[in-house]
């Protein structure tokens, strides 16, 4: 789920008046309503939160300019691959286009480069409580329908997201160290010596509490590595 600043302008000639014929008015705020939209949506939604609020107006400048500015909620879909779990590297794209309108009638652009918006990432993005944003960047494509030959641009916003390594390193990591640690400690003890049976027992049962614990932790899907790791302590 991605809550986003939302900011499109568009050229609108209808909405073009001189400021001289209308005592200097160069600007002026409209319902929403009432004005042409651009149709622009993300490919890879799959539902917009009900809590995103609406806004009713859009900025008009006498040059034709209209702006609309709108907080927006979106949920999108991405194929990730957690094998190296806590330390992947996942990369997302969210592709905005216009569902209806060609090339020719509307062609998107960003205002700002990939360089710019990168510089913006400190300031603007708000990291959740498992991924960060590592970099961003803006491309874009052009592709037609197989039934006619009508072309559309499409903007991709490539984000390299990370998962955030120090919750998942001192809950599930350090500790399967440590059992690991101790384990292998266990066997310079005598072997006639009752302490070693039992301390090895007790590492395996401590082993598959933890498992028990931790499995919630792990992603719904293709298990990672550290699964494997896990796994292999307990042999």
């Amino acid at each position: 789920k991605s809550l986003l600043r939302l900011r499109i302008y568009w050229k609108d000639d209808y909405l073009r008046w001189d400021p001289l014929e209308y005592g200097n008015l160069t600007s002026l705020w409209l319902p929403a309503t009432t004005v042409w939209f651009p149709d622009i949506v993300v490919y890879e939604e799959i539902g917009s939160a009900t809590y995103a609020p609406r806004v009713p107006y859009v900025f008009v400048r006498s040059d034709g300019t209209v702006g609309f500015l709108q907080p927006t909620a979106y949920e999108t879909t991405c194929s990730i691959n957690i094998a190296f779990f806590p330390f992947d590297r996942q990369v997302c794209t969210m592709k905005f286009t216009s569902w209806t309108f060609p090339t020719s009638k509307v062609d998107l652009m960003t205002r700002r480069s990939s360089k710019q918006i990168k510089a913006d990432i400190p300031t603007y993005f708000v990291s959740s409580g498992e991924w960060t944003l590592e970099d961003i960047t803006v491309n874009f494509n052009t592709f037609s329908c197989e039934d006619d030959d009508i072309s559309s641009l499409v903007r991709y916003f490539i984000l390299i997201l990370l998962h955030k390594k120090f919750g998942s390193l001192h809950s599930m990591l350090f500790p399967a160290i440590l059992l690991t640690t101790i384990s292998l400690l266990g066997f310079y003890l005598p072997p006639d010596s009752g302490e070693r049976i039992g301390l090895q027992i007790t590492i395996m049962l401590t082993f598959m509490v933890f498992l028990l614990t931790v499995g919630d932790m792990f992603p719904a899907s293709t298990g990672p590595y550290l699964g494997v790791y896990f796994v292999l302590c307990m042999a």
